[in-house]
């Protein structure tokens, strides 16, 4: 294994003295905080400060307790965009005529949204509809159906001969406080942001995995098919082993990704403790973080470099990915299900499935309730099995694909190769 040392060893100092691996470990955590955080600075800083909508009411009798609403909610200084209402009082006949003239004022952009309320509102007979251009304001029709089911509950309850002051009693809101219990409860972040934390926390530590095993998994079959197209590995192989060979560079550019998510997490870390949600982003967890990505990367880039050698140019190879990507993107697509019941039957069993088992459980370790401690050995234990199987399957494709030039092979000459002693 010292000639595999030596090969480990070159790759690592080959690529963290590249300008390439400074620009992504500093780059890398950049990006995916702007990633967080920019959509919600945009929302606030670029999108509409107001909104205004024009309000038609056939025959209600709503529309200043509608205005009184949107007074109350514009005073809000955190609310945005800010909801302007312009009234109109309209017969039950006119609606329809009005609903044509108004929808010819959006379509020629005089107007961007309305609102039409139908007779009957108060005695619970009639509807509302709500028209607009702008579909992403999602939070524009929530609130006007807020305020239209809040006059109008005020106004059947008024009309009941029920005094204002007993209205106000009866509809006073139980104020309810959410705590999770197995973690302490950040001050002053509130149930809003626990709730929020308790979702993007596994996400965070998915995503961090991902990256950091995609990225540097993938340069072992980029720059094994360079240097298979460049005859390097003709050189190299005549004084190591082709195991030796795979296992050396497996490990360097193992060393590279474990440099530079240790950087990430202990960053991550520290960005949390400074923002004062360090409970989400406990140290156990970046230890399991280091533990899952080695086991998981060793496990992608084994496959990677099969992958590699069986294939002359990196257009062949992509097309033998795609099964391997798919590995790699589902635990993405199911991150939120297993976050929402981390101990839950579809959580559990893809937890020993060893492709998905490093997403699976840094999602589940991140989540609320924890596995158990048996939970976690094993789910380590299956995955190192996986490995050293996988490795030794790889190792056999890597013997006879690394000098085979030429026309690609077929998967049952593959097979052939992996059978082969």
């Amino acid at each position: 294994m010292r000639r595999a040392w030596l090969v480990a060893r070159r790759e690592y100092v080959e690529n963290v003295k590249t300008k390439a691996f400074l620009i992504g470990l500093l780059l890398t955590p950049v990006a995916i905080g702007l990633f967080a955080v920019l959509p919600n600075l945009l929302e606030k800083k670029v999108g509409p400060a107001d909104v205004v909508v024009a309000v038609a009411d056939g025959g209600n009798g709503i529309l200043a307790a509608l205005e009184r609403k949107a007074e109350e909610y514009n005073a809000r200084p955190d609310e945005r965009p800010k909801i302007r209402l312009e009234t109109h009082e309209a017969g039950p006949e006119d609606l329809a005529g009005l609903k044509e003239r108004w929808t010819e004022r959006v379509r020629g952009n005089e107007l961007k949204s309305f609102l039409l309320l139908e007779p009957g509102i108060v005695e619970g007979k009639g509807g509302s509809s709500y028209h607009t251009i702008h579909a992403g304001l999602f939070e524009v029709p929530r609130t006007l159906s807020r305020w239209v089911n809040d006059v109008a509950r005020e106004s059947r309850m008024r009309a009941r001969g029920i005094d204002q002051e007993d209205l106000a009693f009866v509809q006073k809101s139980v104020p309810l406080e959410t705590q999770v219990i197995g973690r302490e409860a950040t001050p002053g972040l509130g149930a809003k942001g626990e709730a929020l934390g308790a979702i993007f926390a596994p996400m965070a530590f998915v995503m961090l995995l991902f990256i950091g095993i995609m990225t540097v998994a993938q340069g072992c079959l980029t720059s094994l098919i360079e240097e298979k197209s460049n005859r390097i590995v003709e050189v190299v192989l005549a004084s190591v082993s082709p195991f030796e060979f795979m296992t050396g560079k497996i490990l360097g550019l193992g060393m590279v990704g474990f440099t530079l998510l240790g950087v990430w997490a202990a960053g991550g870390y520290v960005a949390a403790a400074l923002g004062g949600v360090a409970s989400f982003a406990r140290p156990d967890n970046l230890g399991f973080l280091l533990a899952y990505f080695l086991l998981g990367f060793l496990l992608y880039a084994a496959l990677y470099c099969a992958l590699g050698s069986a294939c002359n140019t990196l257009k062949e190879a992509q097309n033998l990915m795609g099964p391997v990507m798919l590995f790699l993107v589902l635990p993405l697509v199911l991150m939120v299900p297993i976050s929402r019941d981390p101990n839950g039957v579809l959580a559990t069993a893809l937890t020993y499935f060893p492709f998905f088992t490093p997403f699976v459980m840094m999602n589940r370790l991140a989540a609320s309730p924890r596995p158990g401690g048996i939970e976690i050995l094993l789910s380590l234990f299956v995955l190192a099995l996986a490995v050293a199987l996988v490795m030794r399957v790889a190792g056999r494709i890597f013997r006879v694909g690394i000098l085979m030039y030429g026309k690609p092979p077929r998967p049952a000459e593959i097979l052939r190769w992996v059978r082969a002693r």
